[in-house]
């Protein structure tokens, strides 16, 4: 198949790139990965050296190679879709008889069920779907509220805003795997993600138990449909993240903003030694991988904090000089340092030694007490079930372990079975079975001795563990087989 363009073309495209880029949308003809021959109406956001960035009419980012666009024609343009057509376009992309939607203007909650069970009452997953309706319109007040704070202009969305929810974590992990192809963190270890291409919001059922990862994906929606910044433009990692952490929620309730104390960064603020502000200003990288992610979060929320609470002036000034980063541009390390220092006045490092006591006399202002962290206690979120364990090792007994704890179902849709297991650093394990445990409930896990032992182990004293959870609806086939006593040990999962 020949894929070069005739002169024509690339003279009218580079003609148009260059005096229209932004002003028109236009009607492109091109060749997709199988060769077919696609007509798109879509506005030119932005562009490199080799793809077209297209904005269709239901906020999605094509991405097109140069080399395969065989026409552009100046149109009109397509108009936004409204809420009810983002619904149905939903439904061709998911089961409508497993997807739930709710619309909330501008939002659309998106429920997608679990296939593998009956449906949850009806009851419950309306209240559950206006439930989270309110929480985003909660979270445009409070993003309105910080934006008039700082003196950012916003404009109203252009588009529908998608919250998908996955209720089955295999499901998410699948479509973040689609979604996230080229980012670093593995699915399993993603409670959500928003997604500058498809410009949808995902994250799993059950971290709408607390709602803090939802805070902080719909914060990135909203920068990036508010008209603060240019989608898939070069902001930098850390400015990202800092601003989406600093809001801070619990349940349906958000406290304050980015100008407060956040109760779990500024504790892990102390110890992220693993990298530096100058590692996270330069780069992105830190951000996508596994290893440096947690210490590279805490920085930008850090970082972020120091800066609009003690140079105003100057966030102001780096706010604006972000909005002008185009679609599709890259920057250097060398540039984005550059730029940094320059609109803050000083060097990363000074900057990064003015946090801890800025932190302590503005924590004394704001009365603020810190994150209790008690020894020995562990809580894990997984599969629907919210885990508080406890753990003491018995130096006269050996280093044996003895775990206690408690269950909460944490669906607000059905109940759930669940199998908890505990396994420390020797290969030693516990179990605990909890046949059917309603929506939110507690279940007391009583007091065992981890004593069970995982397949080629290498024993001896316990001196850590880890959780891991299992679930299912109580009135599912999986389930069944648990009361019966047919359980499947996870083997590869409890010795990670």
């Amino acid at each position: 198949m020949n894929l070069q363009k005739p002169l024509f073309f690339l003279i009218l495209i580079s003609f148009f790139c260059t005096n229209a880029r932004y002003v028109h949308s236009d009607q492109f003809t091109y060749f997709d990965e199988k060769g077919k021959l696609i007509t798109l109406e879509a506005k030119l956001l932005g562009e490199n050296k080799k793809i077209f960035a297209l904005e269709k009419e239901d906020g999605k980012i094509e991405l097109v190679p140069q080399l395969f666009v065989q026409k552009r024609v100046i149109s009109e343009g397509p108009e936004a879709i409204t809420s009810e057509q983002m619904v149905e376009l939903l439904n061709q992309q998911f089961d409508p008889e497993f997807l739930k939607t709710h619309i909330e203007e501008p939002f659309i909650i998106g429920l997608v069920l679990d296939q593998n069970s009956g449906a949850p009452k009806k009851k419950r997953m309306t209240t559950f779907l206006k439930q989270c309706g309110r929480f985003m319109k909660n979270i445009e007040k409070m993003f309105n509220r910080f934006a008039k704070k700082v003196d950012i202009e916003l404009t109203p969305s252009r588009f529908p805003l998608v919250l998908l929810i996955f209720e089955k974590d295999e499901d998410f992990n699948q479509y973040a795997i689609q979604g996230r192809k080229s980012r670093g963190l593995a699915a399993g270890n993603i409670s959500g993600f928003y997604s500058s291409k498809t410009n949808y919001l995902a994250i799993r059922l059950s971290e709408c138990f607390s709602f803090e990862v939802p805070l902080h994906e719909a914060i990135h929606q909203q920068v990036y449909n508010r008209g603060v910044f240019n989608r898939l433009s070069p902001v930098p990692s850390w400015f990202n993240e800092g601003i989406a952490t600093g809001f801070e929620g619990d349940g349906e309730k958000i406290s304050g903003g980015p100008t407060r104390i956040h109760s779990f960064y500024s504790y892990l603020s102390q110890t992220a030694k693993k990298i530096n502000w100058n590692d996270v200003i330069v780069s992105d990288n830190p951000f996508h991988g596994d290893v440096l992610a947690g210490d590279a979060y805490t920085h930008a929320w850090s970082l972020h904090w120091l800066l609009l609470t003690k140079y105003k002036k100057e966030y102001k000034k780096y706010i604006n000089l972000l909005a002008t980063k185009e679609t599709l541009k890259k920057d250097s390390g060398t540039k984005r340092k550059e730029e940094f220092e320059s609109v803050f006045g000083k060097n990363i490092a000074t900057l990064q030694g003015e946090f801890t006591p800025h932190l302590i006399k503005i924590a004394k202002k704001q009365k603020f007490k810190g994150k209790n962290n008690t020894p020995g206690v562990t809580v894990v979120k997984s599969h629907l079930g919210e885990v508080l364990m406890h753990a003491v090792s018995r130096v006269d007994r050996g280093g044996q372990m003895f775990v206690k704890g408690k269950l909460r179902n944490i669906s607000p849709l059905r109940p759930m079975s669940f199998v908890v297991y505990v396994t420390t650093n020797s290969g030693a394990f516990a179990r605990w079975y909890v046949p059917k445990l309603r929506p939110k409930k507690v279940q007391i896990l009583k007091v065992l001795h981890v004593n069970e032992t995982l397949p080629n182990s290498r024993g001896g004293p316990s001196q850590s563990f880890r959780i891991f959870v299992e679930s299912t609806p109580a009135d599912s086939v999986k389930a069944k087989n648990w009361t019966e006593g047919k359980f499947i040990l996870p083997v590869n999962q409890l010795k990670r």
